[in-house]
């Protein structure tokens, strides 16, 4: 836990327009972002109890960051080396999310069987081969339910369909920015096309977890963070930076994020991520590179927010975990001891994940072979 209460004098709160386009370095506000993330997450389940859908904008925010950060570092690479090297980029992947998953896994298993209860092997499967979300929809039609604490594991399965994907179009384009920005209109345009028509089949309670968790209908929320950093390769990449990072472009980030809550069961199944994947790109726009937005941009970069959005991957795999491990005792605890104990446990969990699990794989970045042929650090 960081110790220092105020943002470090030599450390900028945002990015220059030199510093627009993708370079090495920290990107200032990132980790904040995560942090304000990952707790809008756990503040909707473990306070609200996923009522509302307010958990859900975390997510967007979430997978906003993820296609504007892989991409960036694409563009990274490519431009030190002249090339993007895909079997680096996957071992990357796999070095940032298995071994969290690995250990999460197996205590899950654990405790369940000390429960009695059964974790269906195709359910651990699903973890590791990223269907949880389409499994997770298959039951949905069939009635169903998951056995075991995955649920909130679908977005990973999203955004490494993704990732499946997009690398190998940068690869086959070179990186080109032309077709790059029209693979990721595409990417943006065609989900929300595919949730129309996913609206005429199915009524709108199996709709609403269909078109939440599976990739074809959510690749939109990832693509949106994508066009944004190829924006900032282009020609034009401060005038479009000066637009998407000002004032205006704050409130109006404000307004889409309020118009997301819109009812409306058409709206909810369709428009409403359209619009709320607009309002996480402005969010990000505006504290990575916004002009007097000093505040905002202090509190993304201090040190409490930094340290929680490191955490912030940890934090999320672990969270529910928490809540189903405190279910023996929710009747000797009163609703706030429970909420208190809900959020300090899961601290403590993401902790002992980030500095035990995460960090020390993560150092094998540096050694030779993983530095060979590629600059890009894991993300």
């Amino acid at each position: 836990m960081p110790t220092n209460n105020s943002v470090s004098a030599d450390r900028p709160l945002r990015l220059t327009n030199n510093q627009i386009s993708a370079s090495a370095g920290r990107i200032p506000g990132l980790d904040g972002l995560r942090a304000l993330s990952i707790l809008i997450v756990i503040g909707g389940h473990f306070l609200l109890h996923d009522r509302g859908g307010f958990a859900a904008v975390g997510v967007y925010v979430f997978f906003a960051i993820s296609g504007f950060l892989i991409t960036r570092l694409m563009f990274l690479e490519n431009k030190g080396t002249g090339r993007v090297d895909i079997l680096q980029f996957y071992i990357r992947r796999v070095l940032r999310l298995y071994p969290v998953l690995i250990v999460y896994i197996a205590v899950m298993v654990g405790v369940e069987s000390y429960r009695d209860i059964h974790t269906p092997t195709i359910e651990i499967a699903s973890v590791f081969f990223y269907f949880v979300n389409y499994l997770m929809a298959w039951n949905a039609l069939h009635g169903q339910y998951i056995h075991s604490q995955i649920g909130v594991l679908w977005s990973l399965s999203v955004e490494e369909h993704f990732y499946l994907i997009m690398p190998l179009f940068f690869v086959v384009v070179r990186g080109r920015l032309r077709p790059m920005l029209y693979f990721a209109a595409a990417a943006f345009v065609l989900p929300l096309l595919i949730r129309c028509f996913y609206t005429t089949f199915w009524s709108h309670d199996i709709c609403k977890l269909i078109s939440y968790r599976n990739s074809e209908t959510r690749f939109d929320s990832i693509a949106v963070g994508m066009i944004l950093a190829i924006l900032c390769e282009s020609s034009f990449r401060i005038k479009v930076v000066q637009l998407l990072s000002s004032k205006k472009a704050f409130a109006l980030c404000i307004l889409l994020f309020a118009v997301g809550f819109l009812p409306g069961d058409f709206y909810k199944d369709t428009l409403r991520y359209t619009v709320t994947s607009v309002a996480s790109v402005l969010l990000i726009s505006v504290v990575m590179f916004g002009e007097g937005l000093t505040p905002l941009q202090r509190l993304a970069n201090h040190p409490t927010p930094v340290w929680i959005g490191r955490l912030s991957y940890s934090l999320y795999v672990w969270h529910q975990f928490m809540k189903f491990l405190l279910q023996p005792v929710d009747g000797s605890l009163s609703a706030r001891e429970n909420e208190i104990a809900l959020f300090a446990l899961t601290f403590v969990a993401a902790s002992l994940s980030y500095y035990l699990v995460e960090q020390p794989v993560l150092r094998l970045k540096n050694l030779r072979f993983f530095k060979r042929r590629s600059r890009a650090p894991v993300s």
